[in-house]
């Protein structure tokens, strides 16, 4: 499995692109369509895209995306308001509203050759979620390297989110840790050096 990290927009958000031979699943398009399909080949097959929360550097680019390449979105269900509403997901200049049509996650998601594991972690936001594929997991903006995400805007939660801090110390220390923003780290290294973590 192949796993590619294109920071795209204003804020750097990462979008991913997975990929098994020529099975492929999107990860976060925020921005830059352009970006994203050049790491996509005219025989692989986009068979979903993954969303880890609403907010708009992580989603800018999700209609495009899903006419361009004809695959599901698939969403947590507290997700939907936000990811429809520019006043939630803070895209008011560019007003940001997802046409496309959305998918709730099941717990255990199999699409393709992946099996997929969707965490509810709410803190950033009610309905992000941790994607768990293999020995990989994308965190969206609820855990970055040295640091957990913010609390403060809509539907977020300091109590929520001290939860979920707390569940993620038990998952498998060997995890890789893809986060929304910045570079990749371990669960393993987060455990011994982010203050969120301790």
């Amino acid at each position: 499995m192949e796993i590619i990290r294109i920071p795209v927009g204003l804020y750097q958000a990462n979008a991913y692109v997975i990929k098994h031979e020529h099975q492929v699943l999107i990860v976060d398009p925020g921005a830059r369509l352009d970006k994203i399909q050049a790491h996509i080949r005219l025989d692989d097959q986009v068979l979903g895209i993954l969303l880890t929360h609403g907010h708009f550097d992580h989603i800018g680019a999700v209609d495009e995306c899903s006419i361009i390449f004809k695959c599901p979105v698939y969403i947590e269900e507290n997700e939907i308001e936000i990811v429809r509403t520019p006043e939630y997901n803070y895209s008011l200049t560019k007003k940001v509203s997802l046409k496309s049509k959305l998918t709730q996650y099941k717990p255990l998601q199999k699409l393709g050759a992946y099996t997929i594991e969707i965490i509810h972690a709410p803190g950033h936001t009610a309905g992000s979620v941790l994607i768990k594929i293999e020995d990989h997991l994308f965190t969206g903006d609820v855990l970055f390297k040295m640091d957990s995400g913010r609390t403060d805007l809509f539907s977020g939660s300091p109590q929520d989110m001290k939860r979920t801090l707390k569940m993620i110390r038990t998952l498998p220390p060997q995890l890789v840790i893809h986060p929304g923003h910045e570079e990749e780290t371990t669960l393993s290294d987060e455990l011994k050096n982010n203050p969120s973590l301790q």
